[in-house]
């Protein structure tokens, strides 16, 4: 019984990667094209872009990445427990499954965007009424200028979104990945659809 629970939810696990996959290399990519080319003597710069997407990413977008994984690894545990092999089995199950469903069962950038696009329009009405609120109190200066950071950087973002929302419409294409980001410069929404080749 332990065993065919952790083949089960190494299904599961398989079946839910393929959104939480695209939902990472999306806002991944969005950060990367809100923000200007790097300046390669600023050691901060690597810094600056981990925040941004944990930002972007942030909120219930998170849940989304960390589930698929507290899946794969209770399968793996519960075949553990049944049998020694038991593990190994629901490791590799969940491992090939994944490969297959990545590849044909990831959504399109363009649904992404639209994800992001709604949390973004979220934040910004939740912001708003914040800033209503605290124009009525007083601030720190200190606090008012990391409140204008978080700002820009938002706005940055929702324009990102809403340029490639625009570009990607109706468009088949899948998420860059990790290793297609590298080749992808900073600031250029075009580039994706320009130079891959649609899914």
């Amino acid at each position: 019984m332990l065993l065919i629970i952790a083949l089960g939810l190494a299904v599961i696990y398989a079946l839910t990667r393929p959104f939480s996959k695209g939902l990472i290399d999306t806002g991944n990519w969005l950060v990367r094209i809100a923000m200007a080319a790097p300046d390669r003597r600023d050691d901060k710069y690597k810094e600056s872009v981990i925040a941004a997407q944990a930002n972007l990413q942030g909120g219930w977008f998170i849940l989304f990445q960390v589930v698929p994984y507290l899946i794969f690894f209770t399968g793996m545990i519960l075949g553990f427990i049944y049998h020694w092999w038991g593990g190994f089995v629901a490791f590799g199950t969940g491992y090939l499954l994944n490969i297959v469903t990545v590849n044909y069962l990831t959504p399109s950038l363009f649904y992404y965007l639209k994800l992001y696009h709604k949390q973004l329009l979220k934040e910004e009405k939740e912001w708003k009424q914040k800033a209503a609120k605290e124009d009525a109190e007083e601030m720190e200066e200190e606090e008012e200028e990391k409140e204008a950071l978080v700002i820009e950087e938002f706005v940055k973002h929702k324009r990102a979104c809403e340029e490639a929302l625009v570009i990607y419409k109706d468009s088949r294409l899948k998420p860059p990945t990790v290793e297609d980001l590298d080749g992808i410069p900073y600031g250029d929404a075009h580039y994706l659809i320009e130079n891959y080749a649609l899914e």
